[in-house]
């Protein structure tokens, strides 16, 4: 019986040892990743070219369902110590993954390497750092940004809307303005994000410094979401909420394309769905609330290696990262998907500077993201902060409830389940 078994176990070890080498040498990289359409199409492609311009490495693409179908059916492979050399994630993911130390530190391959940590968008690269590790490196960022309608500024008697977009002081005041004209005002997005955007430009925190205390009921807080509130109640601004799907933000950006309303915070990925012959992208008020400054949190899809496998195999994984991330391709998936390049050095690219001489509104995320951008704060109790937030989101947009009810209740509810993970974390 023991020597089945370790016949069983040699033979499972040269399996894997085959696994990484394929017919004409090379190494082999698996790389899962769960995008589709444009995004798809483009790894497919600089997975080609990556394979055809060198004989080291064979990158083998496997394509998934979605983020999600990606995390779930990696879990296996990492449990028999046999997972693929790369995968996309997104935060909430890789932070459940660096926990259980299945990750790869890249600061050694950086450091190895020519990659250039500071031409990466600083809240992107932050992003991937846990502790005193770096578990990912960015593929693609997004955030919100304003679009406004210049037609609708212009019989509003607005002659600096740059200016009054500055502040959500000035912004209040194109809402009333373009209500006095007979227009509907501003429209923040229905739901948590934008809300959380100008609680952070009042200086509000999720949390505190230490990570056991919920925040969301502070003054900052309560006075940024107060603000959006009592805009809505006075009916210079407005949101749609609810329907099927994405009907909501359809109907808002609708409202701005079709002269019915001054502007919009919306997705940076909204770019395709505008004609930017009279609308024009502004970042997120850089004064911010009361002059605090501005912030519009930035979130990326992040590329991982994982830890598990062969050393040839994470090193070829870290080149071809290299490769697909590089100006010239972070420019191009900028080009073609409406998310954010990366690389701040994206702007230097001919093709995406050529776009952007013509197409300026395409800067915009980028520059928001480099000079104002807030990161992505991680909820530890798997999003049961986050769900709070959505409760009382609608109850302030929607309901019209003062936002210190709406914030009170959410952060009661959002500190038990802080506290719950605490006591787990601290074993007591």
């Amino acid at each position: 019986m023991k020597k089945l078994v370790s016949l069983l176990l040699m033979v499972a070890m040269l399996l894997s040892v085959c696994s990484f080498a394929a017919a004409d040498g090379r190494v082999q990289v698996e790389f899962w990743y769960g995008l589709g359409g444009a995004t798809g199409e483009i790894v497919k492609n600089t997975i080609a070219e990556f394979n055809a311009m060198q004989d080291k490495y064979e990158v083998i693409g496997v394509t998934k369902g979605s983020y999600t179908e990606t995390f779930q059916d990696i879990q296996a492979p990492i449990a028999s110590g046999n997972p693929p050399a790369m995968a996309i994630l997104e935060y909430s993911q890789i932070s459940k993954l660096a926990d259980k130390n299945v990750l790869e530190d890249l600061t050694p391959y950086i450091e190895n390497s020519d990659y250039n940590p500071d031409d990466i968008v600083p809240a992107f690269y932050n992003q991937g750092k846990f502790g005193d590790k770096l578990f990912a490196l960015p593929l693609q960022g997004t955030t919100q940004v304003f679009y406004y309608n210049t037609k609708i500024m212009e019989a509003a008697g607005i002659e600096n809307p740059e200016e009054m977009l500055s502040s959500w002081e000035g912004t209040l005041e194109v809402s009333r303005k373009a209500k006095e004209a007979g227009y509907m005002g501003w429209e923040p997005m229905w739901g948590r994000y934008n809300l959380i955007d100008i609680a952070y430009a009042n200086g509000g925190k999720l949390l505190s410094d230490d990570g056991r205390t919920v925040l969301i009921n502070s003054p900052e807080w309560v006075e940024a979401w107060q603000f959006i509130r009592d805009a809505i109640d006075e009916g210079c601004m407005a949101i749609h909420s609810g329907g099927q799907g994405w009907e909501y933000w359809y109907a808002t950006i609708d409202d701005v394309m079709l002269d019915r309303a001054v502007g919009y915070t919306g997705s940076a990925g909204d770019q395709g769905d505008l004609d930017f012959s009279y609308i024009v992208a502004h970042t997120q008020p850089e004064k911010g609330l009361n002059g605090k400054g501005g912030a519009g949190v930035v979130e990326a899809t992040q590329l991982t290696i994982l830890a598990g496998a062969s050393a040839e195999a994470k090193q070829g994984a870290f080149d071809f990262l290299t490769y697909l991330t590089n100006t010239e391709h972070t420019a191009n998936w900028s080009l073609k998907t409406g998310y954010i390049a990366v690389r701040l050095s994206a702007q230097e690219d001919p093709a995406y500077a050529a776009y952007a001489a013509e197409n300026p509104q395409i800067l915009i995320p980028l520059k928001q993201a480099a000079e104002i951008g807030a990161p992505y704060v991680l909820d530890p109790t798997g999003n049961e902060i986050y769900a709070a937030l959505d409760i009382a989101c609608d109850l302030v947009q929607i309901e019209l409830i003062d936002a210190q009810e709406a914030l009170d209740e959410a952060a009661k509810e959002a500190q038990k389940a802080l506290d719950k993970y605490w006591k787990s974390v601290d074993g007591k």
